[in-house]
């Protein structure tokens, strides 16, 4: 999740107008309903993808909101742009398997991850 913020808040720095259930659903709102009209209003559609993501039936539910505007739009509106949050992501569920889910910042993170030259085992070569 702390990703996810992080993502967002750089969204929001570059001054897009960035709708999220937690900053543009007033409490007391039928979120169910709310939620469906964000994503029905969205130019883009940010799926932050990880495991928690997969197994969640709400992102399901949100992806296929999203989708089926998608597909019904002439404009294919809401783009829609995963964007891979963990390293050990599991592949996308069917629907989802068109859109790209690499990106090149996901290869970098990767690859930031494992060490270039690794410390000699040995510590009779140390001074």
């Amino acid at each position: 999740m702390q990703q996810a913020r992080l993502y967002a808040e750089a969204l929001d720095d570059c001054g897009i107008n960035l709708l999220t259930d937690l900053t543009a659903i007033e409490p007391g709102a039928e979120w169910e309903t709310r939620l469906v009209e964000l994503i029905n209003k969205a130019d883009v559609f940010y799926l932050m993808w990880s495991q928690n993501a997969a197994q969640s039936a709400w992102v399901d539910k949100e992806t296929r909101v999203a989708l089926d505007r998608y597909d019904r739009d002439l404009k294919h509106v809401p783009r829609i742009r995963p964007v891979v949050i963990a390293a050990t992501a599991p592949e996308p569920p069917d629907h989802l398997r068109r859109f790209h889910f690499e990106s090149r910042w996901l290869g970098m993170r990767r690859a930031q991850s494992r060490a270039l030259f690794s410390a000699p085992r040995n510590s009779d070569n140390a001074a």
